[in-house]
């Protein structure tokens, strides 16, 4: 059984000097954004990738006036909401779906079991509908 380990980095962002040229590994990029991005007006080339952008985009995001973060937020919680409301009415309306289509296939078996002349009782017993149910299908 592996043991779980938290590891924590400490890195002291006043002694990180290197221009931007310089950071050639992902450890320098990564320090260059944190100690640098209060100053950069964009996103540059050297840091297009999903992490950066996703990086400038939650600065952008907190440096929002108040007001203007409040209403992003409200609508990112409602369109998390929309989706989730989408999704479970989608995957209701499969279930719901695949149970008609069961229904459906169950009278369409006992259909053809009854015009071959076999006893409604069994097949009461093999599509699990009701007597009833399948003397109302010569109707």
């Amino acid at each position: 059984m592996l043991a779980e380990t938290i590891v924590i980095i400490f890195a002291e962002m006043a002694h990180f000097d290197k221009k931007a040229e310089e950071c050639v590994t992902e450890t320098d990029r990564m320090l260059y954004v944190l100690k640098f991005i209060g100053r950069m007006m964009e996103q540059p080339a050297w840091l297009q990738n999903e992490v950066y952008t996703r990086i400038f985009s939650a600065c952008e995001i907190a440096g929002f006036p108040e007001d203007k973060r409040i209403k992003y937020e409200q609508a990112m919680n409602d369109e998390k909401r929309l989706r989730s409301e989408y999704n479970t009415a989608r995957r209701m309306g499969l279930e719901e779906g695949l149970e008609k289509g069961r229904e459906e296939a169950r009278l369409e078996s006992a259909r053809k079991l009854k015009q071959m002349g076999v006893a409604t009782e069994i097949i009461a017993e093999a599509t699990g509908l009701s007597i009833e149910d399948i003397c109302k299908l010569g109707e």
